[in-house]
């Protein structure tokens, strides 16, 4: 990660806000093959925004949401052949956790994922996701 800001903001005891802006810079090169002059170089920079609020609904429920924003850049290198574009990404969860008894917690959430892509180095996609947790702690 190159750098990131965040700013938490309560307004009330059982709301609260968390947005984070963030900066990711990366480049990665690895041997195709095996062969010293079959290299493939990638590089990327990634922009994101997001936001989660939770609410605590009672002393042992809280449910949250978030959406989140992601621009990449792309850039690849196969020897003399290169390519580059970029995309975008929207993310967007609802969820519920229950704090059942001090050491087990239940919960669930529903997701959504869409990315755009003007790059054949990512491929264009929308996806809906949905998942449940159960968390057992020891506490000695």
């Amino acid at each position: 990660m190159t750098g990131d800001i965040s700013w938490d903001w309560r307004p009330t005891g059982k709301l609260r806000f968390v947005t984070t802006l963030s900066r990711d810079t990366g480049e990665e090169i690895s041997l195709l093959g095996g062969s010293a002059d079959q290299v493939l170089s990638n590089s990327r920079v990634s922009t994101s925004i997001g936001t989660r609020a939770t609410y605590e609904v009672t002393s042992k429920v809280t449910a949250d949401a978030s959406v989140r924003y992601v621009h990449r850049k792309l850039d690849a290198a196969v020897g003399a052949l290169s390519a580059d574009g970029g995309d975008n990404t929207r993310f967007v969860n609802v969820g519920v956790r229950w704090a059942a008894m001090r050491s087990v917690t239940l919960g669930c959430s529903l997701g959504y994922e869409s990315r755009s892509s003007s790059s054949a180095l990512s491929a264009p996609y929308d996806t809906r996701t949905a998942s449940c947790f159960g968390q057992f702690a020891l506490q000695l």
